[in-house]
């Protein structure tokens, strides 16, 4: 049950960022532009499209990472739920107050097995948290990319790093 207080904390996330819409708006890239400038070669449903999309990974990207065809269940500005055979894959888009390298390295320090660094963003690894976890550091941002569901927490984990170089982060326009 590792998992259920990173859920609920995507649940919250997704709650208050308003993610969502009905299905027309969630076909229509043009119904929101809040992430229209990320990743703009992806289509409706994937990032880079407007409500109910994941801003920050695409669905193919999930499912090549996974092994499975991967749906996308929830998607906003402050996070994005999908699920893949018997894994479910939770980002939460977390904006940084404090220094980033500080914070990652205070990341660092509450996982429970050595951390793997993996290529991506300014700062990226993965552990065992709460649950497998990856986390990527871009400028003042971090997602924080959770998976469960797997047959174990080794293929979690290299889930969640082959998922980390395909996050986006979105344009900050000012």
């Amino acid at each position: 049950m590792r998992a259920l207080p990173a859920a609920l904390t995507l649940l919250a996330a997704l709650a208050l960022s308003g993610c969502g819409g009905d299905d027309d708006e969630a076909s229509d890239p043009s119904a929101s532009g809040a992430a229209s400038d990320v990743n703009d070669d992806q289509g409706p449903g994937d990032n880079g499209a407007g409500a109910g999309a994941c801003p920050f990974l695409s669905v193919e990207a999930v499912s090549e990472a996974t092994g499975a065809d991967a749906e996308l269940v929830a998607g906003g500005p402050g996070g994005c739920s999908f699920r893949a055979g018997d894994a479910t894959v939770l980002l939460s888009f977390v904006p940084i107050t404090v220094d980033a390298e500080e914070y990652a390295t205070g990341t660092r320090d509450n996982c429970e097995t050595p951390v793997t660094d993996i290529e991506a963003g300014d700062i990226a690894f993965t552990c065992v948290g709460i649950s497998p976890q990856g986390f990527v550091f871009s400028g003042g941002d971090s997602v924080v990319v959770d998976v469960t569901g797997n047959a174990s927490d080794d293929d979690a984990l290299r889930v969640a790093g082959d998922l980390l170089p395909e996050v986006q982060f979105p344009v900050d326009d000012e």
